[in-house]
């Protein structure tokens, strides 16, 4: 069983012609909602791909919320333990440009309420799950509290630093999988992205006694790092993409699906690469992830 804890938000998404820099001011061509946050993205990425998935996390009492909780559940998401609480759902509203890149501005409102409190109350979920992912769209103290029960019952972990706003380094300390993209491993370890080599991801990981670090490249693919000093470069198909949104949520859905099913790390990223490649070619996050069916057929396709 995989616990995800983490953010349950509505996307509000603006298609404009390209990402507004500071202090311009541009026009949406089209705005939709989407069913979104990173938790429950990487959620719905796992279920949908066979997983056994329970989902923590908060919604509003309002109709965002109930859409919400629907889509989770459509997927094959267990949310039964999701609590409902008095203020809005949260909301993130992204900016996508032609070329399928997006901005993303979140308001937290029923993210907050992800407390330590609500995890203790749950705390016994902990004893029968294999894997936890956590993500930072919750309160700091959550995710600490989250950590402690995880070793506390032997649980692996699997973290995705995002966004980096309140990031404190003993937060990924002694992870199992710490999984970011190029630009937040190179923020969290004070370098820039295009001076960052091999030997300094490997260092790094060392330094915090991190088991494996998988580090997302976009239409490049990933790169895994672990603490007997391998290297592999993970190279993904090139994509026409639509909308990039959920992408990083989906590799870690895949991916996190695939190892906890006992497979090579390679297999693993391959197939995490192929399950993100077919996402950016949808519109929208949840709603575009593919199916276990379409993700296998690809897979054979390129490596059997």
């Amino acid at each position: 069983m995989i616990i995800v804890v983490g953010s349950i938000n509505m996307d509000v998404c603006l298609n404009v012609d390209k990402i507004p820099v500071p202090g311009e001011t541009v026009m949406a061509e089209k705005v939709s909602k989407n069913c979104g946050g990173k938790g429950a993205n990487q959620a719905v990425a796992a279920a949908r791909l066979g997983a056994d998935v329970i989902m923590l996390g908060c919604v509003g009492e309002d109709e965002n919320g109930d859409s919400l909780l629907q889509s989770l559940e459509m997927s094959g998401v267990k949310t039964e333990y999701v609590m409902k609480v008095p203020v809005a759902s949260s909301s993130a509203y992204i900016c996508i440009s032609k070329k399928g890149d997006n901005s993303i501005v979140v308001d937290s409102s029923a993210n907050r309420f992800v407390t330590a409190d609500y995890i203790e109350k749950n705390k016994f979920l902990f004893a029968d799950a294999k894997y936890c992912i956590l993500q930072m769209e919750i309160p700091v103290e959550t995710i600490k509290c989250v950590i402690k029960l995880c070793r506390t019952y032997n649980v692996k972990i699997i973290f995705n630093p995002s966004p980096l706003s309140e990031f404190d380094i003993r937060l990924i300390q002694g992870v199992d999988y710490l999984i970011p993209n190029e630009i937040e491993l190179s923020e969290i370890m004070g370098k820039k992205s295009d001076s960052l080599c091999d030997n300094d991801c490997i260092k790094f990981l060392k330094e915090n006694e991190i088991g494996t670090l998988v580090v997302t490249l976009g239409s490049l693919g990933c790169k895994i790092f672990d603490n007997v000093n391998k290297t592999v470069f993970i190279k993904t198909k090139e994509r026409e993409a639509v909308d990039t949104t959920g992408a990083g949520d989906t590799f870690l859905g895949a991916f996190v699906t695939a190892i906890s099913e006992r497979k090579p790390i390679e297999y693993a990223a391959n197939f995490a690469n192929i399950a993100s490649g077919i996402e950016v070619m949808r519109p929208g996050a949840q709603r575009s992830m593919p199916t276990r069916e379409e993700v296998e057929y690809e897979y054979n396709k390129n490596f059997n």
